[in-house]
């Protein structure tokens, strides 16, 4: 009896609110019981009964307020160990006891707020179900308040807003409360679930695997397509946690296939239908790895189950299409390019219905294509393989021989402006489309799809590449459609500057171009965008074109002759005319109607630009570097009338407004083209010896050295500054100065800032060049040295890739002969040459 007193005092303060100290307690209390025959001592089992549920209610308290235990030296995991304790003893005893407890664990339960309550609470539910709970008990599995639970719980998994902790924990209190017996219901439950919240399902069905794949519910899943799709359509997950789950759902899957799965393949035997879905398993387990020494060798089991079928119908593969789509945008989005690789080898010799019918193929397949590394490794991978716009080029061609086919081929050009081209693989691309040799005319309209192309290639920055890149869009066009379409042909008229004139793509271009159904209407539409500013190029390849074509003048040529007559914003005209000097020039054609307006017109032009430009000294409306290229361009054309005495005039005139520092650039930029054309192209010497004597004055007065004033006061600093660079790479060619006003002017030089512009950078570095071949190099070789490293460290800061003409300049200026003659200067330039081959040979 006094045994009994004791246990009961110790029971009460564990209960008790006040006692702090129960640690000890919760001890010795199992090594106390453990001397008691419950059997027999039917006191004590009933106070065990009864502190059990005392304890349950302390763990699952649905409003967790004011614990007995929560003040005391008692932890949570104290109170679970000793329940676990009490349970095992009533099971033992007696199970209607049992399923009391049950039901008041399931009561006290279904009044937790789930939603708001703590991870860590659910997951205490969880372990009390989970040694409470016991799936065989009917009453127990079927009980009403049970099955509420479990509802509250499903609806929770369907929360648009739930996080992966309390995923978890309502995942394992769900595990522990479920039986074989629920798993038909509880599949029912979640299925409608799959497709807002596959990610959530897959980890219910990894977490809850062992009911699932139990001999007696398997069968609900596997012979279910949901089951099927869900795991197809999470092998691509961005989740590699989640792609981890449905791996192992996937293999316990496929081991346990029934003959009559949804994924059976009557035409196999079951022993080989696994061993397909065997290799399978391993390309896709493979396919998580990044290692190339892993990835390489299951490449060709991939290419098998991809290109294998067991009849010629189209969806008789030996997997279901949906699988092997599923793996190949897996490779076509992996890290390895020689995965990657096999993935557009795959594409480009699977059926094309097979592409027809399942757009995805085709998505991922033009993804993959927008990778630069790919271009480059494709010529590496075999020696027998061809390059991968080879490849393309092919499968292209194929394209073009059936109707099929040009469905797939307009699918494939749907999903190009879908894409964020790098250019390098869209040149590629762009490349094997315009090899495109086609057999029958397309039964599709390509205008409309090459409009959206070429929006994209708009937007990326201006490059040569670029013109490339539409190029071989307006090639690939003109092959396939004359249909008049005014903002494509008359926009991707400057595509033809990279085609040399006379040669064999320039005359396919015009044959091209002649064959567009309605030319007039083209030359219409060309003669409203003359002098639009943001069309002055590809206009002005437009109309050389049409003069090429065209044996009368049409109506863009005569809309250009009477611009020219009319001369009434001639700055605006400036900007045209220099780019028609410039198309003019690479396509070296001197005999067409624009050539021949230009002739008539220029001189007018330009004579009254330059008086106008005397008139009226203020900065000038048009952009300064147009003003120096249309004036050289008018120079390199010969274009320029006997016009000895208006040079001389404008010569005087400048050089009396720049001594009074009132010029402009316009007035600046007209001395220097005057000092060009006086050394160059003049045949009257007073011309040429005016210009160098008013330039040695401009010297000796300290326009060029650095603590002077410049010629005049500009709105915009330093634009003036090539101007003056032209002016003493000009003067310097024809005559000199004292060795101390060089040095000055060499300081002058090295002082200079420009704008990161190749023709810039050019001119500096032609200039400097010009400069030293008289320099006395041999008493200031420490400072020419410093400049070359300077101007070379220049180089190297902005890329010397994207400076092409100034890298050039910079080399013939220091390989010239006159520095080379100096010991010094040739001993730094030749260890600057050995470190650069040593870090060549490294790379």
């Amino acid at each position: 009896m006094e045994e009994f007193t004791m246990l009961q005092s110790m029971l009460d303060i564990l209960n008790s609110k006040h006692t702090k100290k129960k640690k000890g307690i919760i001890e010795a209390l199992p090594i106390l019981l453990d001397t008691y025959d419950v059997n027999e001592e039917i006191d004590v089992y009933n106070l065990i009964v009864t502190n059990a549920k005392n304890l349950c209610f302390q763990v699952l308290d649905p409003q967790s307020e004011s614990l007995v235990w929560k003040d005391s030296d008692v932890s949570l995991d104290d109170l679970k160990s000793l329940l676990v304790y009490f349970i095992k003893i009533i099971k033992k005893q007696n199970s209607a006891d049992i399923i009391q407890l049950f039901e008041y664990s399931i009561e006290l339960t279904n009044k937790v707020d789930f939603k708001n309550c703590s991870n860590e609470r659910i997951r205490n539910i969880g372990f009390c179900m989970q040694n409470i709970f016991m799936p065989g008990n009917g009453n127990m599995d079927n009980n009403t308040q049970l099955n509420n639970l479990r509802n509250r719980l499903l609806n929770i998994l369907n929360e648009p807003y739930l996080n992966k902790n309390k995923l978890d924990a309502v995942v394992i209190l769900l595990n522990n409360i479920v039986s074989t017996n629920y798993i038909d219901i509880l599949w029912k439950h979640i299925k409608p679930i799959i497709k807002i919240h596959p990610n959530r399902i897959m980890n219910l069905l990894f977490n809850m695997q062992s009911l699932f794949f139990d001999s007696s519910c398997i069968s609900v899943i596997l012979n279910d397509d949901d089951f099927w799709n869900l795991i197809c359509s999470l092998l691509t997950c961005e989740n590699n946690v989640i792609r981890t789950y449905n791996n192992v759902i996937l293999k316990l899957s496929y081991s346990q296939l029934l003959s009559d799965n949804v994924n059976y393949c009557p035409n196999k035997s079951k022993e080989q239908y696994v061993k397909v879905w065997n290799d399978y398993m391993v390309v896709m387990e493979t396919l998580e790895n990044t290692q190339q020494h892993l990835t390489l060798p299951i490449l060709s089991t991939a290419k098998k189950l991809a290109l294998n079928k067991t009849d010629d119908n189209y969806d008789n593969y030996k997997l279901p299409l949906k699988w092997i789509t599923a793996m190949y945008c897996k490779m076509s989005k992996h890290s390895s390019k020689y995965v990657v690789l096999a993935s557009i080898d795959i594409i480009t010799n699977m059926p094309i219905i097979s592409l027809k019918t399942n757009e995805q193929l085709l998505l991922s397949f033009v993804n993959s294509l927008n990778n630069v590394f790919l271009y480059k490794m494709s010529s590496d991978v075999f020696v027998n393989q061809p390059q991968l716009e080879i490849i393309l080029s092919l499968w292209f061609n194929k394209l073009m021989m059936s109707n099929d086919g040009h469905d797939v081929f307009g699918i494939f050009l749907l999903y190009m402006p879908t894409i964020k081209w790098s250019i390098v693989p869209l040149t590629y691309l762009t490349k094997s489309l315009a090899n495109i040799s086609p057999d029958c005319p397309l039964r599709l309209n390509i205008i409309d799809h090459v409009l959206k192309i070429k929006t994209v290639i708009e937007k990326m920055p201006n490059s040569y590449l670029k013109t490339i890149v539409l190029t071989f869009l307006f090639t690939f066009t003109c092959k396939f459609t004359f249909d008049v379409n005014t903002e494509f042909n008359c926009d991707l008229f400057d595509c033809i500057i990279v085609y040399q004139n006379k040669t064999k793509s320039w005359n396919y271009i015009i044959n091209s171009i002649q064959k567009i159904n309605d030319l007039n209407y083209l030359d219409k539409q060309l003669s409203q965008r003359i002098n639009e500013k943001n069309k002055m190029y590809s206009t002005s390849i437009g109309l050389l074109v049409l003069s090429n074509i065209f044996s009368n003048s049409p109506i863009s040529i005569n809309k250009l002759d009477e611009i020219c007559c009319k001369m009434e914003d001639v700055s605006d005209l400036l900007e045209f005319l220099e780019c028609l000097l410039e198309v003019e020039d690479h396509f070296g054609r001197y005999d067409t109607s624009v050539s021949q307006i230009l002739s008539k017109h220029i001189w007018p032009i330009i004579t009254n630009w330059v008086e106008k430009c005397f008139q009226i000294l203020e900065e000038n409306s048009c952009d300064d570097q147009v003003i120096c290229r249309f004036l050289d361009k008018v120079l390199s054309s010969n274009r320029i009338v006997d016009s000895t005495n208006s040079m001389n005039i404008w010569l005087h005139k400048c050089y009396s407004i720049l001594t009074n520092y009132s010029g402009n650039y316009s007035i600046l930029a007209i001395y220097s083209w005057i000092g060009k054309y006086a050394t160059k192209y003049s045949f009257e010497d007073k011309l040429k010896n005016d210009w160098l004597s008013f330039t040695k004055y401009f010297i000796d007065a300290g326009f060029f050295f650095i603590n002077n004033q410049d010629f005049y006061r500009s709105r915009k600093p330093g634009m003036h500054q090539i101007p003056q660079l032209d002016i003493i790479n000009t003067f310097f060619q024809h005559s000199t100065v004292p060795k101390e006003q060089m040095l000055g002017i060499l300081e002058w030089l090295m002082d200079k800032t420009l704008e990161r512009h190749d023709l810039y950078w050019s001119i500096y570095f032609s200039t400097a060049k010009t400069l030293l071949c008289k320099f006395p190099i041999q008493e200031h070789s420490q400072l020419i040295i410093q400049f070359i490293q300077n101007c070379w460290d220049f180089l190297v800061d902005c890329r010397v890739s994207c400076f092409p003409n100034a890298t050039k300049s910079f080399i013939k200026m220091v390989f010239h002969n006159n520095l080379l003659l100096e010991e010094k200067y040739k001993t730094f330039i030749k260890n600057q040459v050995y470190y650069l081959l040593n870090m060549l040979s490294i790379l």
